[in-house]
């Protein structure tokens, strides 16, 4: 018998799945993944949104010249390197992290241990 089941991602439903944490846990997602995951794993270095006094933290990502676009020049700075964003679904990839961080959380994970808040 064949398998019939396949795997495709999704931004719109990892920006659901958010949404529905925020509805049963009655805390925004940011606040809820910092409660629940960051804090209590130590994710110094690990948030949702970009923090000018976390600058340092962040790597410089230099996006191909292409200034025809009609919103280049607000997207990229003068030395041609992408200016900090954050997307308005944020939960499907505008998580901003460390290596050590990220460490840590794939050690955590890896023990099968799961943190399930009382909502």
């Amino acid at each position: 018998m064949q398998d019939s089941t396949k795997y495709i991602y999704s931004n719109v439903a990892s920006a659901l799945a958010a949404f529905l944490v925020e509805q049963r846990s009655g805390l925004p997602f940011d606040e809820f993944t910092k409660k629940y995951i960051f804090e209590p794993l130590q994710l110094d270095r690990t948030h949702w949104f970009y923090d000018e006094d976390k600058s340092r933290d962040y790597a410089k990502l230099y996006e191909i010249n292409v200034p025809d676009l009609p919103f280049y020049k607000y997207l990229v700075n003068e030395d041609k390197s992408v200016k900090p964003y954050t997307s308005i679904i944020y939960p499907d990839g505008s998580l901003k992290s460390s290596l050590g961080d990220m460490i840590k959380y794939v050690q955590e994970s890896s023990k099968g241990i799961t943190v399930v808040p009382n909502c």
